[in-house]
């Protein structure tokens, strides 16, 4: 199950590293994230499109 975190760690650490309020953030991604057939793909690809916008 972590794999995917895993395979993204980069991209997660560049997020936390990049984006204003990191963790707020990840807070509004939660009810998307929790209605998405993939959470975990869902937060990453959400932290990726961020970080193209920075």
């Amino acid at each position: 199950k972590s794999d995917e975190i895993n395979k993204n760690k980069k991209t997660l650490i560049e997020g936390q590293n990049r984006i204003p309020d990191f963790m707020g953030f990840l807070g509004e991604l939660k009810k998307g994230a929790r209605l998405a057939e993939n959470p975990k793909g869902y937060v990453i690809g959400a932290i990726k499109r961020k970080l193209k916008e920075l």
